[in-house]
């Protein structure tokens, strides 16, 4: 793969996560404390930096779509 199909990698999933798919998961993340939440995509996870595992659906969402 080329720099621009990477590229189109980086820019579509933050549109994606902030988009309307994310509705379905406000509850469960406004439960959390402040932090930062990795999302290990190819594992299908995310990760709440003091929380831990966070069940989330857009994060199936996300890696359907890659």
């Amino acid at each position: 793969m080329n720099r621009k199909v990477f590229q189109d990698f980086a820019n579509t999933l933050p549109w994606m996560l902030v988009g309307e798919r994310i509705s379905n998961d406000l509850e469960t993340l406004a439960e959390l404390p402040d932090g930062t939440i990795y999302f290990d995509l190819l594992g299908c996870t995310a990760n709440h930096l003091t929380a831990g595992a966070v069940p989330l659906r857009v994060t199936e969402e996300l890696t359907a779509w890659l």
